[in-house]
């Protein structure tokens, strides 16, 4: 069996470090790497805000499969109009809410999308921060 490695990431405006701890380095210190880069990212682009959407739709769980994909088809087509200000990254449908996951230049482009689209865009909440399992043992985040 191949010997797993635990790495720390972090990522602070264009910097990246990623650190090993030292009892699995085997150094007898931290492997750490540093990576910068450009500022700002990809030739001035800023990278966009992430937003959760939250879309109160009694029953909506119990929509089949096709349903389903006949919304995300919509909802792709709309995307496709509004151009690149918006992605989509991902949903998570529960019994009677849609909680979306996107990227856009503004809460204006999230409604619109939702406007055009006629889906409900019962909330729209900024991400300001994202902690996981990692948070608990990074002193970075």
């Amino acid at each position: 069996m191949p010997n797993l490695v635990k790495m720390l990431v972090n990522v602070k405006g264009s910097t990246l470090t990623i650190r090993t701890p030292s009892l699995i380095a085997g150094t007898g210190g931290d492997v750490t790497a540093v990576i910068k880069f450009a500022d700002p990212p990809l030739f001035g682009a800023q990278p966009m805000k992430r937003f959760v959407i939250e879309r109160e739709m009694p029953g909506v769980g119990k929509l089949t499969s096709a349903e389903l994909q006949s919304a995300s088809q919509n909802s792709c087509d709309v995307l496709r109009g509004l151009g690149t200000d918006i992605q989509w990254e991902h949903s998570y449908v529960t019994g009677d809410h849609i909680y979306c996951v996107y990227l856009g230049e503004n809460e204006e482009i999230i409604r619109e999308h939702a406007r055009r689209a006629g889906f409900p865009a019962t909330a729209v909440k900024e991400v300001l921060r994202i902690i996981d399992p990692m948070t608990s043992v990074n002193p970075m985040a």
